[in-house]
């Protein structure tokens, strides 16, 4: 999965790949709850272009 941890200087998210074993997406989800708890991207949106 790819995850938005990160924002480059004009503010556009920067996301981190995260793999597991094959079949094991319950893993990838878990480990996105808990980056979204402790740094939380959900309201985070990049600036409009030409705004």
């Amino acid at each position: 999965m790819s995850v938005p941890l990160s924002r480059n200087t004009d503010g556009v998210p920067i996301g981190v790949q995260f793999m597991a074993r094959f079949g094991d997406e319950a893993t990838l989800l878990r480990l996105a709850a808990q980056l979204e708890a402790a740094r939380p991207w959900a309201h985070c949106r990049p600036p409009l272009a030409g705004a």
